[in-house]
């Protein structure tokens, strides 16, 4: 386990964000606005900019974009 996130093909350090049971790992993806995710304590994800926003969870919904 590093001391800082890595980064994705676009440049932009990994993030993630947990909530009781539930977690979202996320890239910012390649959009000009990058996006991000959180997770609810019921395990609903809620991204911005879901154009760009690519994420893994396992809560719900799955990312199915892009």
């Amino acid at each position: 386990i590093g001391s800082a996130l890595p980064t994705d093909p676009f440049g932009t350090a990994y993030g993630y964000a947990t909530s009781g049971d539930y977690y979202v790992a996320y890239s910012a993806g390649p959009g000009a606005s990058a996006g991000t995710a959180t997770v609810s304590s019921a395990g609903a994800v809620t991204e911005t900019n879901g154009a760009s926003c690519i994420y893994m969870t396992n809560g719900t919904p799955l990312d199915t974009t892009p």
